[in-house]
């Protein structure tokens, strides 16, 4: 039945996902983020400057739990937030230095996991 196949694909895509964020984290941990910080400063290096509660949607949690996040991330020296210039109630979310040095590393990290899942494909 097509539904059979459909079913397990499904299956396989989500035990590939799997594995392969598994083998990233693996990689990255010397680094020092959680799996939801590295998903944070992700989004932040593709859209520097992104506001909090935009953040919030695009990773899919609860705006409390962003704030949290960021806030643990700012204590780390990963990221700042600033005031937006036109709603100063809007925090804007920056990658320091140190993010976007460990955002090469964890682009170079994610090709090598990517490549490596390819092989013998």
């Amino acid at each position: 039945m097509v539904s059979d196949g459909i079913d397990r694909l499904g299956f396989l895509i989500h035990d590939v996902q799997r594995l392969m964020r598994k083998r990233f984290e693996a990689r990255a941990s010397g680094l020092g983020l959680s799996s939801a910080q590295w998903r944070l400063l992700v989004r932040v290096a593709k859209e520097d400057g992104v506001a909090q509660a935009r953040l919030a949607e695009l990773l899919e949690i609860e705006p409390i739990s962003v704030s949290r996040l960021v806030d643990r991330m700012e204590e780390g020296g990963w990221i700042e937030r600033r005031s937006d210039a036109a709603d100063r109630r809007v925090r804007m979310i920056f990658l320091t230095p140190k993010a976007s040095d460990a955002y090469a590393v964890i682009k170079s990290i994610a090709g090598e996991v990517y490549e490596e899942s390819l092989v013998n494909v």
